[in-house]
């Protein structure tokens, strides 16, 4: 099964993520490659500057930086808007049936509110959740536990590995 799991931002100037992705349950492994964003790359045709990171920028003049004000480690993503705009990091996954538990820490400087008075939101399995996050704030724990079904259908591939809904 695939699907998506990204944290999409309407702001103003500045967002930096941090984000790691674990199973719950008797083993608690790490799913995400490069999840403090430490692995960086030459800029990309799409402007993605993380190895196993993707994103999309949407709207204003937003780019994919490498931030260097790190929750731990040495670096971490920063989601970076001269101007109003909506950009967004992701890292598809093939997920087993079974219970995730997805958190990040996340941090923000001048984030305005968008269309619709939308701010952040996080993004899991195609559905979208308002984090209800603008202005300053620290670094902030984000915590999404989801159960993934067997013949559930994600992303119009079923979890068995077939296609359908």
């Amino acid at each position: 099964m695939r699907t998506r799991i990204s944290i999409s931002l309407r702001l103003d100037f500045v967002i930096v993520l941090l984000a790691i992705f674990t199973p719950q349950g008797l083993c608690a492994d790490n799913l995400v490659a490069n999840p403090s964003f430490e692995l960086v790359k030459n800029r990309d045709q799409f402007g993605g500057v993380f190895e196993k990171w993707g994103g999309y920028k949407y709207e204003g003049d937003c780019s994919f930086e490498v931030g260097d004000v790190p929750h731990s480690g040495k670096t971490s993503a920063l989601l970076l808007c001269s101007s109003p705009g909506k950009i967004r990091i992701a890292q598809p996954q093939d997920l087993e049936p079974g219970r995730y538990r997805v958190t990040a820490y996340i941090r923000g400087l001048d984030i305005g509110t968008g269309q619709w008075n939308s701010t952040t939101e996080f993004m899991f399995d195609d559905k979208y959740f308002p984090l209800k996050k603008n202005g300053v704030f620290g670094w902030t724990l984000l915590t999404y536990v989801a159960v993934v079904r067997a013949g559930l259908s994600l992303g119009g591939r079923r979890v068995d590995g077939t296609r359908g809904r």
